[in-house]
C-alpha cells in the first residue's frame, strides 16, 4: 500500500493525475424505461433497418422523457439517427401506415410509439428475401456454338438460340419445334455486288468506306431472295445513286439502299421520262451516248425500268 501511494502522490507532484478505469454505460448516466411487451414486440417486428433506427429515437425522446409522445421534426431525428431528413420523413410515414407510430393531428403533431402492438400491421411489407430461381429444364440440352447449320429462306437478322425439344413434350406442337440460329451470309454474287457498292461509294473518297464484307453480303441476299430484287435491278441502282447529287451522300451501305428502295426506284421512273420539247412533241434534243446508265437514257434503261 504504501508504494502505491508512494507513486500515486509522485505523479501528483509530476502535475499528472492518476489514469482513470474507464466505464461504460451505466444507468447512473440515464435510462430508457420501456416496457417488456414493447421491446419483445420492436425484437420480433420485421422492420426496416432505417425504421428501426427511427423507432429507437421515437423511443429515446418519449419514453427517455417519460412522456407517450413528443413534437420531433425531420432534422431532429435525422441528427438522432444519423439518415437523411428525406429518409426520416420516408421511415415515419411507412411506420404509421404500419401503425407501429401513432400521430394525432396533422404532420406537425406529436409521434409517438403505439403501445397496442395488436395493432401494428405488416400485411404490406414487401418479402424481403428473394424467391428461389427454379432451374432451366432445357439446362445441358443446349448446342455448342460450334453447331454450324446452313440457314433458310425465312432467317431474319434477329439472335436467337437454337433449343432442343425437352423430353416428354409433344414434337409436332409448334412451340416445341427447334429453331435454327440465324447466320449473316451471302452467295459468291452477293459478295461480288459488296465489291461493286464499295468501288462506288468509295470513289471520292482517299480510302474505301469502312464495312463488313459478311454484313453487306447479307443485306444483297436480303434482297435477292426475300424482297425479289434482281441482280440487274440492284447493279443499276448502286451506280445511279452514286452518281447522283443528294442519294450519293446518303446511300453508302447495302441497308441504306434496301430501306430506300422503292423511294429511289420512283424517282428513276420520274426522272427517267422525256421533257418537253418546242415543237410540242416529246423526245430528247439531244440523244445520249449508248452504254451507260443515266436516269434519262431511253436506249439502255432496263426492262424492269419501263412502263
Amino acid at each position: 500500500m504504501s508504494n502505491l501511494a508512494h507513486i500515486s502522490d509522485h505523479e501528483r507532484f509530476e502535475g499528472r493525475e492518476a489514469p482513470q478505469k474507464r466505464k461504460g454505460a451505466q444507468l447512473e448516466d440515464g435510462y430508457v424505461r420501456t416496457a417488456n411487451a414493447l421491446v419483445e414486440a420492436l425484437c420480433k417486428a420485421p422492420l426496416t433497418s432505417r425504421e428501426a433506427r427511427v423507432v429507437r429515437a421515437v423511443e429515446r425522446a418519449t419514453f427517455g422523457w417519460d412522456r407517450p409522445a413528443a413534437r420531433l421534426s425531420q432534422s431532429v431525428l435525422a441528427k438522432m439517427t444519423g439518415l437523411t431528413p428525406k429518409r426520416c420523413s420516408e421511415a415515419v410515414n411507412s411506420l404509421l401506415a404500419k401503425k407501429v407510430l401513432r400521430r394525432d393531428g396533422g404532420s406537425q403533431s406529436p409521434i409517438g410509439i403505439n403501445t397496442r402492438v395488436d395493432e401494428w400491421d405488416f400485411s404490406s411489407q414487401k418479402a424481403r428475401v428473394s424467391p428461389k430461381r427454379q432451374p432451366d429444364p432445357n439446362w445441358g440440352l443446349r448446342p455448342q456454338d460450334g453447331d454450324e447449320k446452313r440457314p433458310q429462306d425465312g432467317d431474319t437478322d434477329t439472335d436467337t438460340t437454337d433449343r432442343l425439344v425437352p423430353k416428354g413434350t409433344n414434337e409436332s406442337s409448334k412451340d416445341s419445334k427447334p429453331k435454327s440460329k440465324p447466320r449473316k451470309w451471302g452467295e459468291e454474287i452477293d459478295h461480288e455486288l459488296v465489291t461493286e457498292m464499295v468501288a462506288a461509294v468509295s470513289a471520292d473518297l482517299e480510302a474505301p468506306v469502312k464495312h463488313n464484307p459478311t454484313t453487306w453480303a447479307n443485306e444483297f441476299r436480303l434482297m435477292r431472295e426475300r424482297d425479289g430484287r434482281s441482280v440487274e435491278q440492284i447493279r443499276y441502282l448502286i451506280t445511279w445513286t452514286a452518281g447522283h447529287e443528294f442519294w450519293s451522300g446518303v446511300v453508302l451501305s447495302p441497308k441504306k439502299l434496301r430501306d430506300k428502295w422503292d423511294q429511289l426506284a420512283k424517282q428513276v421512273k420520274q426522272q427517267r421520262k422525256p421533257a418537253a420539247r418546242q415543237d410540242g412533241r416529246l423526245g430528247f434534243a439531244q440523244p445520249k451516248a449508248t452504254g451507260t446508265y443515266t436516269p434519262t437514257d431511253m436506249d439502255n434503261l432496263p426492262d424492269w425500268m419501263r412502263d
